[in-house]
Formats: C-alpha cells, structure tokens, sequence
C-alpha cells in the first residue's frame, strides 16, 4: 500500500515544479518562482484566517498561493480566498517580499483528475473566481471552464505540462490533514529501517521532511508536530509495536528500539497490507453506494 495521500501528491508536484529535478518539468522554477512557505496564515480583517497550502515568490513584487483540494471546496473557506487582498498581504507580513513592492498575487485551486467534477461544482454552483489545475496521470492543466490567473504567464505555464515518469514524491511524505493509517503506515517505514533511534519531535520532522521543514510555517510546523505525537501515541498504545516504542517525559525523547527487527519489520509489513485490504473494502463499498443495478 501506498503512504502517500492525493493530497500529498499535490503538493509534492507542486514542489518539484519550483525545484531543478532530475527527469520532471520544473515550469516554476524556470520561470523565476520559488517556494516560500508551505501552510502560511494570512489574517484577515474580519479576525478569521486564509490558509491556503503552498505559497511561492517571484521576483520582487508577486506571490502565488494553492489550495491543494482532492475533492469539493468548502464554502467558508472559499468565502475566506475572495476577501483576500494585497493589503492584507503586506498587512500579514507573510512574505519576505517588501511590503511597498508587492503588488501581484495570484490563488489557484489544485485538484485531481478523480475529483476534478466536484472542484467544477464550485465553479458552477458557489462563485468560485480561480483557477483550477488539475493533476492527471502524465500532465497538469488549467481547467479552461474555471477562473482566469490575473498573471498570463500563469496561464501560459498551466495551459499544460506534461511528464512521463511519476510526480517525485520526496519532499512531502504525508499531510496533518492525512487519515492515522496513512501518517502511521509512514512512521513505521520510517523506523523499518533502523534498530534503534532517539528523536524529539523536532528531529524527526527534520528527518521526515528533509528538504522543505524549513519552508513550513510556525503554525504549520506545530500542527505537524502535534498530529505526529498522537499518532506516535497511538502506535504505544498498538499490542504489536508498544514494545519498541517509548518516551521519557523528563527529556520529552522518544526511543524506538527493538531487539528482533526481522520480526518487527514482518508485524509492520502485515499491519501495512491489513491497511491496504481495509482501503480497497472501504472503497468497495464506497462504489456500491452508487451502483444503479
């Protein structure tokens, strides 16, 4: 089974767009766009928050953000990306862009191919103004029947991009919006391969997330954290793993250590094709709900 969530997915394309890899297009990246922040907050005057995913710089003067949605947008949060405005930007000091020089910003929302019907719900039926990519198989492209970007060169780079080997997905392993199966499946790959390992939260973001921890912002990167400490709870608390497992309250360290790892490895092997059995029956019964027979 597979750890990685559509989510995930998104938003790891949307790195490697904005990074020099090997053997994937990055439009992003040659066209001057860099990645700033991922889940930055933006304030807003009514006091209630804009949190889109992903934030990238260009230039001196522009920003763009993406809300990474593998389904149908939510209305309040919709709502929230509408006021959004160039004042609130330099207001929310979200960029290290000069507040007196930024004058461009563009939001997009990011779907997948599987969902792509109910991101065009919003389009049709909620006023959605932006922009809709969407991720197939072997290409992204703008949706032509969503919002315009305010940049044409955004709208000459999402017209279509197309690869041919799979998105690269290095950067971001999972999501804190992931369900536990997912994050947990991730966590215990992640120890496989070690016999014994002393980390701090802290330290094991930085080893799971190498590449871009730095790039979350202060609220993000504690919403990670404590998504992973329950999760890690929840693995103490699991017959097959509590063993290997610790914590010191004192140092606030968690130590995985185990003296038979052959035989650790196969218990999370079968935890890991017992969540994969799980997925496929829920998504058996996900499709009979909508058999017309």
């Amino acid at each position: 089974m597979s750890s990685f969530s559509n989510t995930s997915r998104l938003l790891n394309c949307l790195v490697a767009f904005a990074t020099k890899t090997p053997d994937f297009p990055c439009p992003l990246y040659d066209k001057g766009f860099q990645l700033e922040t991922i889940e930055p907050v933006i304030l807003l005057p009514d006091g209630h928050a804009a949190k889109p995913d992903i934030q990238f710089r260009r230039n001196e003067n522009q920003l763009l953000f993406f809300e990474c949605k593998d389904g149908a947008c939510e209305r309040d949060q919709l709502e929230r990306y509408k006021q959004l405005s160039i004042d609130d930007l330099k207001r929310g000091r979200v960029t290290s862009l000069p507040g007196s020089s930024l004058n461009l910003f563009d939001l997009s929302y990011f779907g997948t191919k599987g969902k792509e019907d109910k991101l065009m719900y919003s389009v049709v039926n909620m006023g959605n103004p932006f922009p809709l990519v969407i991720l197939d198989e072997h290409e992204v492209f703008w949706h032509a029947s969503s919002g315009q970007f305010k940049d044409p060169l955004l709208t000459a780079i999402f017209g279509k991009i197309e690869f041919e080997r799979p998105v690269p997905l290095s950067f971001i392993p999972f999501c804190a919006s992931d369900d536990d199966d997912t994050i947990i499946i991730c966590l215990l790959q992640h120890f496989m391969s070690r016999f014994e390992y002393s980390f701090t939260l802290d330290e094991l973001l930085n080893d799971l997330f190498p590449q871009v921890v730095n790039y979350y912002s202060v609220k993000g990167k504690d919403e990670m954290k404590g998504r992973i400490g329950r999760i890690l709870k929840t693995i103490m608390m699991h017959d097959e793993f509590s063993s290997a497992l610790s914590y010191d309250n004192n140092t606030q360290r968690y130590t995985f250590r185990t003296m038979a790892p052959v035989a650790y490895r196969r218990k999370c092997q079968k935890f890991i094709e017992d969540c994969s059995k799980k997925a496929k029956e829920t998504l058996y019964i996900r499709l009979e709900d909508f058999d017309e027979t």
